[in-house]
């Protein structure tokens, strides 16, 4: 779902198989890319969620330092 919106420059799903912690990392073309996917992101958190019990536990954002 994530590549298909205007200004992403990829994504990453990392996970610790020893604690079940998961972390998703999107990475987007600028700053007003990743804000205005914000809404779809809530709208997939809700549904990932309710489909698989997983707890969103910390957000965040951070710009690429080059």
């Amino acid at each position: 779902m994530v590549a298909g919106l205007p200004g992403n420059a990829g994504a990453y799903f990392l996970m610790d198989r020893a604690t079940g912690s998961a972390l998703t990392l999107t990475l987007w073309e600028s700053e007003d890319a990743a804000r205005a996917s914000d809404e779809a992101a809530e709208k997939s958190r809700e549904s990932t969620i309710a489909a698989t019990g997983v707890q969103l536990v910390q957000r965040g954002r951070y710009e690429v330092v080059r």
